[in-house]
């Protein structure tokens, strides 16, 4: 066992000594001697290789984004991004649960999400819908303007030639302390953009444009909606009221498990407030759940059966479902 462990021991000595004098010292030592010349003659080999392998190495990559381009249809980035969307959202999670102050940072631990998913946000999501559009005609005479005015509470009214989906402008009410004779003398031009276009790209155009109204339109041209700085900001801060704002959504808690809203309720507000799990989908506000589900316009006192949820029509406005009373099943709660 002596020996051994005499043969072991010295084997690790040698070996240790070898590995520092031929591996550390010697090399350290030759190159500090000359070190510009052994870096050129050491560099020939090394590019030697690189000649021989770049070939190789060429045609498997580009065999590689063929593949990836035309045989797979995916798109093919060289870009690296070293921190994704995914990855900021994880941090701030993690570090808000670390610190255990979520309470005192939710609001901006929401803000700064929104602003991360901002560039996924079309203006669609974004706009006041056509049914809640004021306009007057372009031969309307000023006392129509100003009726309009007193009447909606907004400080911009579309002006149209025909009909709503001929859209020329709009005029501000700023513009009336002029004294002008006829709306043609105040209308100012207004910016057209599709409902597919992203917010983060109109928010741009505002700003560089220095406008702050745009006429939204449907892939027909036929106006679908229209959309201010300030609906595209709340998409970031949440809602902004100022004094022209007189929404009133109804949002009452009849009891526990009952509630009677508004069916302009956006269905992420109603997830957040209360935990419930609205499905999303290619709507924005209760009343578009509601028809996604009825495809039809339902009428008053029509129930309507979703999955955790009772929902009843209680007022409707011609086709536009006013309120409604929800109830819970008990499976729509996280």
């Amino acid at each position: 066992f002596n020996g051994n462990f005499v043969v072991l021991t010295t084997q690790t000595l040698l070996s240790t000594l070898l590995v520092l004098v031929t591996a550390e010292f010697l090399p350290k030592s030759l190159f500090l001697i000359n070190p510009n010349s052994l870096l050129s003659f050491f560099a020939i080999p090394v590019m030697v290789m690189y000649w021989v392998l770049y070939l190789p190495v060429y045609l498997i990559v580009t065999f590689s984004k063929f593949l990836i381009q035309r045989a797979l249809k995916l798109p093919f980035s060289e870009d690296k991004p070293v921190f994704q969307l995914t990855d900021l959202n994880h941090f701030v999670s993690n570090t808000l649960h670390i610190e255990n102050k979520e309470e005192d940072h939710e609001v901006d631990k929401k803000i700064f999400n929104n602003a991360l998913e901002f560039k996924t946000v079309k203006v669609r999501e974004c706009m006041i819908p056509r049914t809640e559009i004021t306009a007057v005609a372009l031969d309307d005479d000023i006392e129509d303007l100003k009726r309009a005015f007193v009447e909606s509470g907004h400080s911009k009214i579309l002006v149209y030639r025909q009909s709503i989906d001929d859209v020329v402008g709009y005029c501000h009410s700023l513009e009336l302390f002029k004294k002008p004779k006829s709306i043609q003398d105040i209308l100012t031009p207004i910016i057209i953009v599709p409902e597919a276009m992203l917010a983060n790209e109109l928010m741009i155009q505002f700003i560089t444009d220095r406008k702050s109204l745009a006429l939204v339109v449907d892939e027909f041209g036929g106006t679908s909606g229209l959309v201010s700085i300030e609906d595209i900001m709340e998409q970031i801060f949440g809602e902004i009221q100022d004094e022209h704002d007189d929404e009133d959504w109804v949002e009452q808690q009849l009891d526990e498990r009952t509630f009677l809203l508004s069916a302009r309720h956006e269905i992420d507000y109603l997830n957040d407030r209360y935990g419930w799990g609205l499905p999303e989908g290619d709507y924005e506000t209760l009343g578009g759940f509601i028809l996604s589900i009825t495809e039809e316009i339902p009428q008053e006192g029509q129930v309507v059966d979703a999955p955790g949820f009772i929902i009843t029509i209680e007022s409707k406005l011609e086709n536009r479902i006013e309120t409604v009373r929800v109830e819970l099943d008990g499976s729509a709660e996280d």
